[in-house]
């Protein structure tokens, strides 16, 4: 995975509940000056884990406010805002998890917008065998693993899930199935060859050690991402900030650049291996 300097010690995250795994970015070795930056919690998608490190650090060059990212699923992350954990903003990898926040009060109803779509991708560790193209290749004997993020709480696990029963696929392939709790941990089964195949997210993808192609997006809702402002936050001027930021140009070309597309939708890349 690429590395962006002295920059980025992921620490795993029990969370209270027990069953809440995330991933919280702090700085390894920044300039003891740092110590007098603000900062904002940003509750992001696991979707988000290889591209957010360079958004947090061109927010902060830009802005002067340090970014402290606290990555999981979109539906624990929610849960965790409804319960009043100290997020300034809310990341999700699909809207119905921040128009529940912005229901209840918890989110400011003004500040939801959608930054970005996600891909998703079919992907095989590099160790397997050749095989064939498509959903298809997933019943290939070779393949006893596949990896999905938990549809439970997880928009790629619900999108995958959803690809595979339009592809007819499901019920032949349900016993091969392993969940992780978030995308991330999903794309660490395939990394790891624990899963030889997995449906991830694009933006989990550019390490060598898997190979990629598109789901055709026919077979799924889309992956559309949505933010919103963690209401009732000291931070909130810094956290409305950092939202126009990631929907800025210069945001969205870093968003690009880990796989993600605008809006609405646009380009697909191709498929390959970075």
């Amino acid at each position: 995975m690429r590395a962006y300097g002295s920059w980025f010690l992921a620490l795993l995250v029990l969370m209270a509940s027990g069953v809440v795994a995330g991933f919280v970015f702090v700085g390894c070795d920044r300039p003891r000056a740092d110590a007098a930056l603000p900062e904002i919690r940003v509750a992001a998608a696991s979707d988000l884990y290889a591209a957010m490190p360079e958004l947090a650090e061109a927010f902060e060059a830009g802005e002067g406010v340090r970014v402290v990212p606290i990555l999981g699923s979109s539906g624990q992350l929610a849960r965790q805002i409804e319960q009043g954990a100290p997020y300034d903003v809310f990341l999700s990898a699909n809207r119905e998890y921040v128009r529940r926040l912005s229901d209840s009060g918890a989110i400011e109803p003004g500040s939801v917008r959608p930054y970005a779509r996600g891909p998703l991708v079919l992907a095989f560790a590099r160790s397997l065998p050749e095989v064939g193209e498509g959903l298809d290749a997933l019943s290939d004997p070779s393949i006893r693993s596949i990896a999905l993020a938990n549809p439970d709480h997880a928009p790629y696990g619900m999108a995958a899930r959803q690809a595979l029963q339009n592809a007819g696929l499901w019920d032949a392939l349900e016993p091969k199935i392993v969940f992780g709790q978030s995308i991330q941990n999903a794309a660490q089964f395939v990394r790891s060859g624990q899963a030889e195949a997995g449906l991830i997210a694009r933006s989990l993808v550019p390490d060598p050690s898997i190979r990629w192609e598109p789901v055709p997006p026919g077979l799924h809702d889309p992956i559309d991402q949505y933010l919103g402002i963690v209401a009732d936050r000291e931070g909130r001027a810094a956290a409305g900030a950092f939202c126009a930021f990631l929907v800025s140009d210069r945001g969205q070309a870093i968003l690009r650049r880990f796989g993600f597309e605008p809006p609405g939708g646009g380009p697909s890349a191709g498929a390959g291996a970075d």
